[in-house]
């Protein structure tokens, strides 16, 4: 599919469930920007099993620090900061490549 028959697929309002709730499975991104693209992204839900997955994902790698601090003994807020700091990049760096792929 091209950029701009994903774009049509993605200003559709009938794609849009509530106004934030993107729901089309003629589109095979699994992540989408949200209607206001400055405000993040969102999930394709017409594919349940692949937004789940990506769901729990995102919970283990939020749940990452946490768990250094557990087994580790890492006390020092900093490096708790860091590790959180980084996994959001990945995180945001993901959803930017996902909604930006075009196949």
């Amino acid at each position: 599919m091209t950029k701009e028959e994903l774009e049509i697929l993605w200003k559709d309002k009938n794609n849009w469930w509530c106004g934030a709730i993107y729901h089309c499975k003629d589109d095979p991104r699994l992540v989408v920007p949200k209607p206001v693209k400055w405000t993040g992204w969102t999930m394709n839900f017409a594919y349940p099993w692949r937004a789940v997955s990506l769901i729990i994902v995102i919970l283990l790698a939020a749940s990452l620090p946490i768990f250094i601090e557990m087994k580790l003994n890492v006390a020092n807020p900093v490096v708790l900061c860091i590790t959180l700091i980084v996994i959001a990049v990945l995180i945001i760096g993901y959803f930017k490549y996902l909604s930006s792929k075009t196949e």
